[in-house]
């Protein structure tokens, strides 16, 4: 429980920043949410790929697996899927921004968030 709205907006706030730029999901294939809904996502997997083929590369015997595979962005991604998908119909299945407004009556404006800094050769991989 929050003590006030103030305290429950400052939580809040930080909270869906941090989640939204700064947290990796899993089910997105490590990715921020604004990574994928800004377009980067495709470069930051190409990157990525390229900083493991070249940790191959230098020291395959580290790679007991076999050569790194390159992640693949899934083609939707649900909390709640629609009902058709809950009835085994893909049919309905799209591809799914996290953060996009599918409703088109919305008056939202998106908000450009400042990419993340940071440093170092794994951290940029990441971005």
């Amino acid at each position: 429980r929050f003590g006030c709205f103030r305290d429950a907006l400052s939580f809040c706030r930080a909270f869906f920043r941090w989640y939204n730029t700064e947290h990796r999901h899993s089910g997105i294939g490590m990715l921020t949410p604004e990574m994928v809904h800004y377009g980067r996502a495709e470069q930051v997997l190409a990157r990525r790929h390229r900083v493991k083929m070249a940790a191959y590369t230098a020291h395959p015997e580290r790679f007991v697996g076999g050569a790194p595979k390159r992640v693949q962005l899934p083609q939707a991604v649900w909390i709640n899927p629609p009902r058709s998908l809950l009835k085994d119909d893909r049919s309905a299945v799209e591809l799914v921004i996290p953060g996009h407004q599918v409703c088109s009556t919305s008056k939202a404006e998106p908000v450009a968030v400042p990419p993340v800094q940071s440093g170092g050769l794994y951290m940029e991989a990441l971005q």
